[in-house]
């Protein structure tokens, strides 16, 4: 779920025979929720995981599907196993006319990327997308997605955790981004977890 200036949002991610949904709800008389609109990808298919993370901040809403199978480009194969294929979208809405939410962008997983929007945030000009680490031991990157004022996200940085594996959890209001991860590793003192913060600049 994800809540941000009396809007609430709820993730159904085996909604819509499979192909996954998000719930918006408003407040009504103060006492009462009420659905206002229902979000689903425009080219979504059953097992795209869509839903599975959202984010919503300042006019902005953010929904994973690291379900989704991209195509690699001819030649290209990923992994050891040599897959023609990786994993995982971001789904960017914005509010519109009559307080109506519509679908925007869609932020695709970089060439050989696996379960990228395993964890999302969004707030105003940014979009950030969490993904498990490619390899056991190496840091889990998070991509940083800026608008200008009038056009689309694109990618700006990446920020990856000084320690830990999965993909990371993370929390974004205003300019400042937390980046939390656990680490499974460590066989002397047990799982242990860092937070990293990082204010973005313009």
């Amino acid at each position: 779920m994800a809540f941000s200036d009396g809007t609430l949002l709820v993730s159904a991610p085996d909604d819509d025979e499979g192909r996954g949904a998000a719930y918006l709800f408003e407040p009504h008389h103060g006492r009462f929720w009420i659905k206002r609109q229902k979000l689903i990808a425009t080219d979504g298919v059953p097992g795209d995981s869509f839903g599975q993370t959202v984010a919503l901040g300042d006019g902005v809403i953010a929904i994973g599907a690291p379900g989704v199978k991209i195509d690699t480009q001819p030649g290209v194969f990923c992994g050891e196993g040599n897959f023609p294929f990786y994993f995982g979208n971001v789904v960017v809405f914005r509010r519109g006319a009559g307080h109506l939410w519509s679908e925007r962008q869609v932020l695709p997983a970089p060439t050989c990327i696996w379960g990228f929007g395993e964890s999302v945030a969004a707030d105003g000009k940014w979009v950030v997308v969490g993904m498990p680490a490619i390899a056991m031991f190496e840091s889990s990157p998070s991509i940083l997605y800026r608008r200008d004022e009038s056009g689309p996200y694109t990618a700006a940085a990446t920020a990856r955790s000084t320690m830990g594996q999965g993909a990371p959890v993370l929390h974004l209001r205003g300019n400042t981004l937390m980046v939390g991860l656990r680490t499974e590793h460590n066989f002397e003192v047990g799982d242990i977890g860092s937070v990293d913060v990082y204010l973005l600049d313009k």
